[in-house]
């Protein structure tokens, strides 16, 4: 009875941390938040090769991200600099010519740390209206707006050495997340700059595009006309 009840916890190599590894995330951010300790905050760092990097869903590396962040608080700087350094070096360093690497893996984790290091400095400077911080998530959003979606299947894109390629549900969940963290930081301030960007969102939308990026859209409007 209790194997049955807990299926989707437990399976016969362990626990799920599918299931259980963004509660823990983030239940450790919040009890570590604002102590800037070090230790804690190895703990969800991210991977520095890809053996390990193979092992972390690239959904996961953005909830990774938020929770370092909010553990070293008084880390978070805003600037383009420190949104990069959260990315690990080795990611960029990536040869297109070396084998058995899954590209797929390697783009969708390098978008997802780039929109989780934006949802760490919109939930720092959550609103302060900081125009550096502003202007610094509108560049960021409008590049995953603009960014080409790839049509092709996934199979192909996790073999083809195209580092560029990036499908489109993860463009849009960065997106919506860039776009939630502009929402806090310029919340109650009705910015022109930010709601002209926001709404053209709304252009980019198609017949497929889910309800979640519509929802996350509007959200981040409502936000800044408080």
């Amino acid at each position: 009875q209790r194997q049955e009840s807990t299926c989707q916890l437990w399976e016969p190599e362990g626990i799920n941390t599918c299931v259980t590894a963004p509660a823990g995330c983030i239940a450790l951010a919040l009890v570590f938040l604002r102590t800037n300790c070090e230790a804690v905050a190895s703990r969800v760092a991210i991977p520095q090769n890809l053996f390990h990097l193979e092992q972390l869903r690239p959904d996961f590396a953005l909830l990774r991200i938020v929770a370092k962040s909010l553990i070293l608080w008084d880390q978070i700087e805003p600037t383009n600099e420190w949104v990069d350094r959260q990315t690990p070096a080795f990611l960029s360093k990536l040869s297109t010519s070396g084998a058995d690497i899954d590209w797929l893996l390697v783009t969708q984790t390098k978008a997802n740390l780039a929109a989780g290091a934006c949802l760490a400095l919109g939930l720092r400077f959550a609103g302060s209206s900081n125009e550096a911080v502003k202007e610094l998530l509108i560049a960021r959003l409008l590049g995953f707006r603009d960014a080409v979606r790839s049509d092709a299947h996934v199979a192909l894109m996790a073999s083809k050495p195209t580092p560029d390629d990036v499908d489109a549900i993860t463009l849009e969940t960065c997106q919506s997340t860039i776009a939630l963290a502009l929402g806090m930081v310029m919340a109650g301030t009705g910015d022109l700059a930010a709601l002209r960007t926001l709404r053209s969102l709304r252009k980019k939308t198609s017949l497929d595009t889910g309800y979640g990026v519509h929802m996350a859209t509007h959200m981040a409007i409502g936000w800044v006309c408080l």
